[in-house]
């Protein structure tokens, strides 16, 4: 791990991390409409940017009308809304300063949520449908249906990503995504109104780190059901807290708290869920078993190549960039390219850690300080998520491409897509024969083309 890598929380014996937030402790303000803050699309926006922001900044004030009963799945407990966004922060770091505040009148940087607030936000997130938006002015939030609960997720992320760059010194501009389609503007599409609970059949999940566990955390809001594997020995470090949408340092140890696997952590929100604390390469049941789905999120063990040779109907996976990148892949054999050949031309990419750099130094160093990004990690797992509603509705192979990007450094266009094919040496792909005999009792044989 680099140690110039920002960490919201702070030790509580040695204190080292206290010099390391700059001016990450000026205050971040966050207010949202009263009617919006009724809704279950509202209060899935506001508490997935208090998620991202407490994972980064150490002073948040919120401004939350008292008294509104929760109306969506939260992992954090309390009774009503403003207490499940406050607890939530200081579980999150528990040496947060976080508050109930009427206005933003204290704070470096404030965000509103929906159009009917008081006092003026330098910037406000909204969502209709898929559709997500980032506006120096105020934006409305459509909560006639759930369909918004897409678009509110990564209205969440490019509202954490604002604030993240606006204390850094580094320009935010106004942007309108789909987390559909993933593209931008005239191109952004509004994607389903209404989405059912989710069942895409059995499913297996390698690798239960920060892209998973935000996939998990999106779900878990949305509502899943079907079944799920989950693999991974990994246990929960500190250093994974400030990247990851479901790990807190309560996981990790903290306080004499006892450390948990990754995977078990997952497995407590999903249904039916089977969890293995081993690595994929040792575990033999699950090798021999066709899922219908395989989200693979882990590269470690050459975990990539095995699954490669399994030929599965479908494998999805999502990654994070060194450089503020959320890339989604698809791989469906006989229309897209084999997961080897796609890392293969992505060694440049670094998998394990949403990281990036920004512009501010840390004082007495030279180098540029590196900073964990929660909202890469989110958007990545939303994106993930996404497509498991596309796959659902039979709309995951309305877009020729199988290569989706969204890149929160670029100053233009941040959404970009392409199509990938396998190498022409390429012999990972079994003949189409084979391949249908052997995933014919799998939910989505029937993509094969």
């Amino acid at each position: 791990m680099n140690k110039y890598e920002f960490y919201s929380l702070r030790d509580s014996r040695t204190n080292q991390y206290s010099n390391r937030a700059l001016s990450f402790n000026n205050q971040i303000h966050v207010g949202i409409d009263p009617e919006v803050a009724q809704t279950a699309v509202g209060q899935h926006i506001l508490i997935s940017i208090s998620n991202m922001l407490s994972r980064v900044h150490r002073r948040i004030s919120f401004d939350i009308p008292p008294n509104i009963a929760l109306k969506i799945n939260s992992i954090f407990e309390g009774n009503d809304l403003q207490e499940v966004v406050i607890n939530g922060a200081k579980i999150i770091d528990p040496f947060i300063f976080s508050s109930i505040a009427p206005s933003n009148n204290s704070s470096k940087f404030s965000i509103g949520i929906g159009q009917n607030l008081e006092y003026k936000c330098n910037w406000y997130i909204g969502a209709s449908n898929s559709i997500a938006i980032l506006s120096k002015e105020a934006v409305p939030v459509s909560y006639e249906n759930n369909g918004s609960m897409i678009g509110g997720g990564l209205a969440a992320c490019l509202g954490a990503s604002a604030s993240f760059k606006s204390i850094a010194g580094i320009k935010v501009k106004p942007r309108l995504i789909s987390a559909w389609n993933f593209s931008e503007d005239q191109n952004a599409e509004a994607g389903a109104t209404s989405l059912p609970e989710l069942n895409i059949g059995n499913v297996l999940i390698i690798g239960a780190g920060a892209v998973a566990s935000s996939m998990v955390y999106w779900l878990f809001s949305l509502g899943s059901a079907g079944t799920w594997t989950i693999v991974d020995k990994d246990t929960v470090k500190l250093h994974n807290t400030n990247r990851s949408l479901l790990f807190t340092p309560y996981h990790a140890g903290f306080r004499g708290s006892k450390v948990e696997y990754k995977s078990s952590i997952l497995s407590k929100y999903l249904p039916n869920t089977t969890a293995y604390t081993q690595w994929y390469d040792k575990i033999k049941e699950v090798q021999t078993n066709r899922y219908d789905v395989v989200l693979a999120l882990a590269n470690e063990r050459d975990v990539r190549t095995h699954l490669a040779h399994q030929n599965y109907p479908i494998v999805l996976h999502a990654t994070t960039g060194k450089n503020w990148l959320s890339q989604m892949h698809r791989h469906i054999p006989g229309y897209d390219d084999c997961i080897v050949c796609r890392m293969e031309d992505l060694k440049e990419l670094n998998f394990e850690c949403s990281n990036g750099v920004i512009g501010q130094k840390l004082e007495g160093q030279n180098k540029n300080n590196d900073a964990a990004l929660p909202f890469l990690s989110a958007s990545s797992g939303l994106m993930l998520a996404s497509t498991l509603y596309k796959l659902q509705t039979e709309a995951i192979l309305d877009d020729p491409c199988n290569d989706w990007r969204i890149d929160f450094s670029s100053e233009y266009k941040m959404a970009s897509k392409g199509k990938r094919k396998c190498r022409a040496e390429c012999n990972i792909l079994w003949p189409k024969k084979i391949r249908k005999n052997v995933n014919k009792k799998t939910k989505w044989a029937s993509l094969e083309p």
